[in-house]
């Protein structure tokens, strides 16, 4: 049976916790608590709205002496961190921050500190789609998994198993002009998109519901930020992407000349995993 933790920080930094020298023992809190909100209509009761309560991952570590904990407490301050989570029923991520690290003195089992981390959302399965002829002009090496699949020049599709809202970041690459996109569910319109702007070669143009607050930056090909481009909106559009649960589909087109390249990443959130 598969249980295994990793922590990322925000430098891209991995903490392996199934370490003998720094190993999570008695994992809790890993599962799902809903508040539902309810109105009295005379004896009964109308739901009429529910969300998922703050998650609070918690354990002991087990360090194997003073310097391991020193180590890990180090790590943590970059913030902030993601928890990889891998179960028998596959690898999640959960971002979260360091609430409590305990310490005591070393014992016969070693340095047995108590953890609580506290989650910024809920569990997610990241995926990717992007054209075959999209290139940024470096590679990244990723520490969460990514998926692919051929699809049309200019279409992505994302198949989504949660009934949960999931968010998406969009990058469009230039050249192009005036990008526009429509967001299917299931066969049917769901949302529309559009910018009014034109993107250079070495551009990029970000939209972007993973962060809050939500975005749309363009940025250049090293990922440096450029401007703030929300104000060149088509306003009369949502603009702004959340998968829903079904097959989505982003289908994208501009006014330039040449096919336009495209990239959607997307967290496919969970409640409990």
């Amino acid at each position: 049976m598969i249980r295994e933790f990793l922590l990322i920080n925000k430098n891209g930094e991995t903490y392996d916790l199934n370490d003998l020298s720094s190993f999570l023992s008695e994992p809790d809190n890993l599962g799902v608590e809903i508040e539902t909100e309810y109105e009295q209509v005379g004896n009964q009761y109308i739901e009429i709205g529910e969300s998922i309560e703050q998650k609070k991952p918690s354990g002991d570590i087990v360090f194997s002496g003073y310097k391991e904990f020193f180590d890990f407490a180090r790590f943590a301050e970059k913030k902030p961190l993601k928890l990889r989570y891998t179960t028998d029923a596959g690898q999640y991520f959960i971002d979260v921050k360091l609430k409590k690290l305990e310490k005591g003195e070393v014992g016969e089992e070693g340095l047995v500190c108590k953890m609580e981390l506290e989650s910024y959302g809920t569990y997610y399965k990241a995926v990717e789609e992007r054209s075959a002829n999209t290139h940024e002009g470096k590679v990244y090496t990723y520490t969460y998994p990514y998926y692919y699949s051929d699809f049309l020049s200019g279409t992505v599709t994302i198949q989504s198993d949660t009934e949960n809202e999931s968010p998406a970041k969009i990058t469009i690459l230039g050249p192009c002009v005036n990008p526009a996109w429509t967001h299917l569910v299931n066969g049917s319109i769901h949302s529309r998109g559009k910018m009014n702007l034109e993107l250079d070669a070495d551009r990029k143009l970000v939209v972007d519901t993973t962060e809050i607050p939500w975005s749309i930056r363009e940025y250049d090909l090293d990922n440096n930020f450029i401007a703030d481009r929300y104000e060149d909106s088509d306003f009369s559009t949502e603009r702004f992407v959340q998968l829903k649960s079904g097959k989505n589909q982003l289908v994208f087109s501009n006014q330039g000349v040449g096919e336009i390249r495209i990239r959607v990443e997307a967290k496919i959130m969970y409640g409990a995993v």
